[in-house]
C-alpha cells in the first residue's frame, strides 16, 4: 500500500513538472508578443507611421483608377443613399401603423374622431389617404342543447337581418358569426327572452387594458385604489389583488390550502386610454409602484367555473351553473355535502373534481389545442425562413463588372482608423498580455506550492516504508529463532 501511493505521488509530481515547463514556454511566448508590441508603439508614436497588413498590400498590388471612379461617380452614390433612407423611413412608418391597428389596445373610436378633426388640417391630396381602422366583428355565440335546426333559424331571422354564419356543432351546440354589434346585441337579448343557454368570448374592440402594478401593500383596498388613479383622471375599471396558493399537510394527513395575498394588483382600464399615460403611472395611494405589462395567458385550455364546461369562462356564460364537486344545478360555494365525500366530474362522470386537469375530456380537449398552437407555430416559422435576403449592389461594383480590359479587382473592406485608434487597441492588448502574464504567475505559485507538498508528502511515505520494511525484517529474524527452537526441541523429543 506504501509503494503504490509512493508511485501515484511520483507520477503526480511528474504532471506538475510538465505542466510547469509548458506554463514557462507559455510565458516565454507572451513575452516576445509584449516585446514586439512595444516595438510597434514605439515606432508609430515616433515616425508617424503606418503599418500596412497582408490584405492592404494584396489590395494596393491589384488597384487601378479606381479612387477617380469614386470621384466620379460620387454624386451618384448620395442620391441612392438618400433614396434608400426615404425608403426605409416610409416602411418603419407602415410597419408601425399596421402594429398599432392590430393591438387589441389599440383606441379605435379616438382614432376616428381624431382623423375627422385633422382631416381639414391636410391638404386637399391627403384627403383620399386617410385609413380608418377596421372594427373588429363582434365574437361567436354559442348556443348548447338546441336539438332542431328550425328553432335557431327562427331566431336568427327575428334577431337580425339575414347576415350570419351558422356552424352545427357536435352535442345539440351552435355556433354563430354575426357582422355587427347590433346583430350581437339582438340576438344575445331574444336568447335571454326565450331561455336558451348560451355562452360567448371576450369582444377584442371593448376588451381592457390589463396591467400588473407592483410594490402595492396586500391590505390596500381595492376601492380606495380605483377612487385614487379616478381622481388622477385616469380611466380605471377595477382593481384585484392577486394571491398565491400554498398547499400543505398537516399530523392528521388532511390537506390544507392557504392562499396567501401578494404586493400585486391587476389593474384594468378602459379601452380608450393610452398606454403611454398608463405605463408613466409612478405612484398610487401615496406608494411608488411599477407597472408592469400583464404576462400572456399559457396553453392550458380554458375551463367556466360556473358550468364546468372547457374553451369558455364565467364571465361569459350564461349557462346552468354546475357544482364542481357533486355536479349538482347550484355554485360550487353553496355545496351542502360533506367534505371526505367522493367527488363526481360533471364531464365524464369519474371520482374527481370537475376541475381536476387529469380528466380525460380535459386531457382530449388540450391535446387538441395543443396541435393547434403547434401548427401556427410551424407555419410561422416557415413564413420568417422563406424570406430571402438579396445583397445590394452599388454602382461601383456594377461599373467594374462592365468595364473591358480591366484586370479583375478584389476590393477589401480595410481598417479606416487613424494613429490614436491603432495606439489605443494596441495598449488594450498589452494590458489583457499583461493580466495573462499575472494568471500565469499565479499558477506557477500554486504549482510550486502543491509541488512542495507533494515532495513532503513523498518524504513522509519513504519514511515510513522504511520504518515497515524494518519492522518486517526483524520480524522475519525472530521468526527464524523460533522455528529453529521449536525444531530443535522437536529432535530433542
Amino acid at each position: 500500500m506504501t509503494s503504490l501511493s509512493v508511485t501515484c505521488s511520483e507520477n503526480s509530481k511528474g504532471n506538475i513538472v510538465q505542466e510547469n515547463i509548458s506554463l514557462r514556454a507559455e510565458l516565454l511566448r507572451t513575452q516576445e508578443i509584449i516585446k514586439k508590441l512595444c516595438t510597434e508603439i514605439e515606432i508609430l508614436k515616433k515616425g508617424n507611421a503606418k503599418i500596412v497588413t497582408p490584405i492592404e498590400e494584396e489590395y494596393v498590388r491589384y488597384s487601378t483608377d479606381e479612387d477617380q471612379l469614386e470621384r466620379d461617380t460620387d454624386w451618384i452614390l448620395k442620391e441612392n443613399k438618400k433614396r434608400r433612407a426615404k425608403k426605409a423611413k416610409i416602411e418603419s412608418e407602415k410597419s408601425q401603423k399596421r402594429k398599432a391597428e392590430s393591438s387589441p389596445e389599440a383606441d379605435i373610436s379616438l382614432k376616428i374622431v381624431e382623423n375627422n378633426s385633422k382631416k381639414d388640417e391636410r391638404p386637399a391630396s391627403q384627403e383620399n389617404n386617410v385609413k380608418i381602422p377596421k372594427i373588429k366583428p363582434p365574437p361567436p355565440i354559442n348556443i348548447t342543447n338546441v336539438d332542431s335546426f328550425h328553432v335557431i333559424r327562427g331566431i336568427l331571422m327575428e334577431a337580425t337581418k339575414g347576415e350570419y354564419k351558422l356552424i352545427a356543432m357536435n352535442n345539440n351546440t351552435w355556433k354563430i358569426n354575426l357582422p355587427d354589434a347590433d346583430s350581437y346585441r339582438n340576438l344575445t337579448n331574444q336568447l335571454n327572452e326565450k331561455g336558451l343557454k348560451w355562452y360567448t368570448y371576450e369582444d377584442k374592440n371593448t376588451r381592457p387594458i390589463k396591467i400588473v402594478a407592483r410594490g402595492l401593500h396586500h391590505s390596500c383596498s381595492t376601492d380606495e385604489i380605483v377612487e385614487d388613479l379616478k381622481s388622477k383622471n385616469r380611466k380605471i375599471v377595477d382593481a384585484v389583488n392577486i394571491f398565491t396558493t400554498e398547499r400543505k399537510v398537516n399530523s392528521k394527513g388532511e390537506r390544507i390550502i392557504n392562499k396567501r395575498p401578494l404586493p400585486l394588483f391587476i389593474l384594468s382600464f378602459e379601452n380608450s386610454e393610452k398606454i403611454e399615460e398608463i405605463f408613466n403611472i409612478s405612484n398610487i395611494l401615496g406608494m411608488r409602484v411599477r407597472i408592469e405589462p400583464l404576462k400572456k395567458a399559457t396553453g392550458i385550455i380554458p375551463q367556466c367555473k360556473k358550468c364546468q364546461a372547457y374553451n369558455h369562462t364565467q364571465k361569459y356564460c350564461n349557462q346552468d351553473s354546475r357544482c364542481v364537486k357533486c355536479t349538482g344545478q347550484h355554485d360550487t360555494r353553496n355545496c351542502t355535502i360533506a367534505s371526505n365525500t367522493p367527488a363526481t366530474c360533471v364531464n365524464c362522470r369519474g371520482n374527481h373534481p370537475a376541475s381536476y386537469r387529469g380528466c380525460e375530456v380535459a386531457k382530449v380537449l388540450q391535446a387538441q389545442r395543443n396541435k393547434t398552437l403547434n401548427k401556427q407555430k410551424a407555419a410561422t416559422k416557415s413564413a420568417l425562413s422563406s424570406k430571402k435576403v438579396t445583397e445590394t449592389l452599388s454602382f461601383a461594383k456594377v461599373a467594374n463588372t462592365g468595364l473591358a480590359n480591366r484586370t479583375e479587382i478584389k476590393k477589401v473592406d480595410t481598417p479606416t482608423n487613424d494613429l490614436k485608434q491603432i495606439i489605443i487597441g494596441m495598449q488594450n492588448t498589452l494590458n489583457l498580455v499583461v493580466n495573462r502574464l499575472g494568471d500565469l504567475d499565479a499558477k506557477i505559485e500554486n504549482i510550486n506550492q502543491r509541488q512542495n507538498v507533494l515532495e513532503q508528502q513523498q518524504a513522509k511515505h519513504i519514511e515510513s516504508f522504511e520504518i515497515f520494511k524494518k519492522g518486517q525484517n526483524e520480524n522475519n529474524i525472530k521468526y527464524n529463532k523460533n522455528f529453529e527452537v521449536i525444531r530443535e526441541n522437536y529432535k530433542r523429543k
